[in-house]
């Protein structure tokens, strides 16, 4: 039995990403990123995958839920 399911989704395209408009402050800029998110409502903002590799080379990737941040 097949589901189509293609519907369910959600559109992340609010705005442009312009170098010229980026701050140069990576924390800065997630900040404002994040707070964006927060105002537009978006359900689990705060949830990211962290993905690294051994020394061999092999990926591992996890879903995370940012629980704090500084700057």
């Amino acid at each position: 039995m097949s589901h189509d399911i293609s519907g369910h989704r959600s559109e992340y395209d609010y705005a442009g990403l312009h170098e010229a408009a980026v701050s140069a402050d990576p924390f800065h800029q997630f900040g404002q990123w994040f707070q964006e998110a927060i105002a537009l409502d978006i359900e689990l903002a705060n949830a990211m995958v962290v993905a690294t590799a051994d020394g061999d080379g092999r990926p591992a990737a996890r879903y995370v839920l940012l629980k704090e941040y500084s700057s």
